[in-house]
């Protein structure tokens, strides 16, 4: 009889965890599984040429490779989609560009737009844009675009002619410029720098906090607006390479680069003036933190003992490259070797992380992310680049790929008490739907002989549906009621 009823009792807790019903909105660490569909998708990235003579020159002067365009970063404002394409080969016509947002075209494969024109695109003019790898724009409609400035970096003919620097676009003035900083060589050296990734901080003045994951001179910018100045903060241990991290696959492709510091992430705006900023070199397998009170204090963060300020957070299964944080504390991630997007409620310890969405065909390398604050929507963009490092980028396959969910939140930009995003908002256009997405599956084994590295759980790497949750709420009240009166 206890048999039968221990049976039925674990039948019972099953169902009842799977009736819990859809995934709901993010509420600040609530049980949420955002479903990712494919809006966008390129084989090769084209462009919106002024004349169709004009793309035929520019085919003829190999001003435009195809297979050289390699989309990297995503930013979404308005109706507009933001995506930088680095110049790291030749063959770049434009490195930074829009598409319309989902609710405005039924295109899956539009043509991108020079932002702001093609004339500031013009490759060789330092008054232009050269080489922008990532964007971002604050609450105010400023585009924080940094340049930089160096082209072709990636090719045995580099040219660095132009400087880095960030220039600020006015998006609800007619895309003006509105402000341009050239980093002085003592912070980004301006025949090897590569500035990476950034975020805003609106707190205590406006400061933008920026990854340079150069193999030069690595570190973290610090930049004021209010003051029009910089420095760099530089720590060997949390921001360079870890050499037992520097080897992956995606899927059937190696990987083996030394990339220092990578993506970065800021908490949200409700903790006040002091927040971290998180990040990562690209091959590490750590999170690491930094109080924006110390990186604002330019006498601490450029001293040697700048490194006692920063905190190591915890580990993770796999490499990263973009990653973002939500109004909630929320971070969300790339997990490269394991074609996955990890989710961390940074309000508990890191080992409380788990893997949001996986698949081996439509993830492949999730490079950059991005907040629709208007709709509660999670850009991901993935890109597959292992395959364009390696020049096999395949024409006759979707290579780029822009996938959304609804989270229910805005970016860390914001704070959770000022606006509620309607809870009816539905992703248009979703024309695939990928089917394995928000489940572990198989493990990317490498080929026998390639070392892994085993951090002892799994904790990191469990779905919203896991057995972990099944005796929990409702489900151990049934459980203590039955053993009661059965047992």
């Amino acid at each position: 009889m206890k048999k039968i009823l221990s049976i039925l009792l674990f039948g019972l807790l099953t169902i009842i965890d799977a009736q819990q019903g859809p995934p709901i909105p993010n509420n600040g660490g609530g049980r949420v599984r955002p479903q990712f569909q494919v809006t966008y998708e390129w084989n090769l990235v084209d462009f919106n040429w002024p004349t169709a003579d004009s793309k035929m020159r520019a085919i003829q002067n190999a001003q435009y490779i195809p297979e050289n365009n390699v989309i990297t970063g995503i930013e979404v404002y308005q109706n507009y989609i933001f995506l930088t394409l680095p110049r790291l080969r030749h063959g770049v016509p434009a490195t930074l560009t829009w598409i319309p947002s989902p609710n405005i075209t039924t295109h899956t494969a539009p043509l991108l737009n020079p932002f702001p024109s093609w004339e500031m695109n013009k490759l060789g003019d330092c008054r232009a844009l050269q080489n922008v790898q990532s964007v971002e724009v604050d609450v105010n409609g400023i585009l924080w675009v940094i340049d930089i400035g160096g082209t072709a970096t990636m090719e045995q003919d580099p040219d660095s002619t132009c400087p880095p620097r960030l220039v600020l676009f006015d998006l609800k003035n007619q895309n003006a410029i509105v402000h341009q900083y050239i980093f002085p060589d003592s912070v980004a050296k301006h025949d090897g720098n590569y500035l990476n990734d950034l975020v805003i901080d609106d707190f205590n003045g406006r400061f933008a906090y920026i990854t340079d994951n150069s193999a030069v001179d690595p570190g973290l910018i610090v930049y004021s607006l209010t003051n029009d100045t910089s420095w760099k903060v530089r720590d060997a241990k949390s921001m360079l390479a870890d050499p037992k991290a520097t080897g992956f696959y995606i899927n059937s492709t190696q990987v083996n680069a030394a990339i220092n510091i990578d993506g970065i992430a800021l908490s949200p705006a409700v903790r006040g003036p002091s927040r971290d900023v998180i990040f990562t070199p690209l091959s590490s397998l750590r999170f690491y933190g930094i109080d924006t009170a110390i990186l604002q204090n330019q006498e601490l963060a450029t001293s040697p003992n700048v490194g006692n300020f920063i905190k190591d957070l915890g580990a993770k299964p796999s490499t990263t490259d973009g990653m973002i944080m939500d109004e909630f504390g929320i971070l969300y991630y790339g997990l490269l070797g394991l074609n996955a997007i990890g989710n961390w409620n940074t309000n508990l310890p890191s080992d409380t992380a788990r893997i949001l969405a996986r698949d081996d065909t439509f993830l492949q390398w999730p490079d950059s992310f991005a907040i629709d604050s208007n709709t509660g929507n999670l850009y991901a963009l993935s890109n597959r680049i292992q395959n364009f490092l390696t020049r096999n980028v395949n024409p006759t396959e979707a290579n780029y790929r822009i996938l959304v969910a609804y989270i229910g939140a805005r970016s860390y930009l914001y704070g959770p008490n000022t606006y509620t995003i309607p809870q009816n908002v539905a992703i248009i256009n979703p024309n695939i739907e990928i089917s394995t997405l928000g489940a572990l599956g198989a493990l990317n084994t490498p080929p026998p002989g390639y070392e892994t590295y085993d951090f002892k759980t799994n904790r990191l790497a469990y779905n919203s549906g896991d057995k972990n949750t099944l005796f929990t709420g409702l489900n151990l009240v049934i459980f203590i009621f039955i053993c009661k009166n059965f047992f």
